[in-house]
């Protein structure tokens, strides 16, 4: 399911999307293989926890039978996680034509849940991936000074200078 099918707007999408300042974002690189194998670049960041991500979250889990880390307010102590978290990931790459990763990542962490550790995506749609990235790249010239396609080249050319020692 695709934000927009949680029924996220563009208001909320534009405050639930925060990258959290407090984390250095990551270059890396990573393939894929269609009819060769293309190796592209990539650029991870943390997103704060906001609660609209959370709830997204808890929805996702709820409906596979785990308590919620958030709850909507009705919950009492019992039936939410208290101990637990999620940390929530997005990536931007050099391949697709968003240049936005197609899902949010998101780990449990630090719960008794049977799912403590585990990993889920959170769909997104062309569209979302579109404002997501302009959404990004206005947090990015303000974090790090410099906008995500900057970030994409310098991952870019941390990855040639890679494959070149790897000759």
């Amino acid at each position: 399911m695709s934000l927009w099918e949680y029924g996220v707007d563009r208001m909320i999408l534009e405050e639930m999307i925060r990258i959290d300042p407090q984390d250095e974002y990551r270059l890396g690189d990573d393939q894929c293989c269609l009819n060769y194998p293309e190796r592209f670049p990539t650029v991870e960041y943390d997103l704060a926890a906001t609660a609209d991500l959370c709830r997204i979250a808890d929805r996702m889990r709820a409906g596979l039978g785990y308590k919620p880390m958030l709850g909507d307010g009705s919950n009492d102590d019992e039936s939410i996680d208290l101990d637990g978290w999620y940390n929530f990931t997005i990536g931007l790459n050099g391949f697709s034509s968003t240049k936005v990763d197609a899902s949010i990542m998101f780990v449990v962490v630090n719960s008794d849940s049977e799912d403590n550790e585990r990993a889920y995506e959170i769909d997104l749609c062309e569209g979302e991936q579109e404002l997501i990235y302009r959404l990004l790249d206005r947090q990015c010239l303000a974090y790090f000074g410099k906008g995500c396609d900057a970030l994409l080249e310098e991952a870019r050319q941390a990855m040639e200078e890679d494959m070149k020692t790897e000759e």
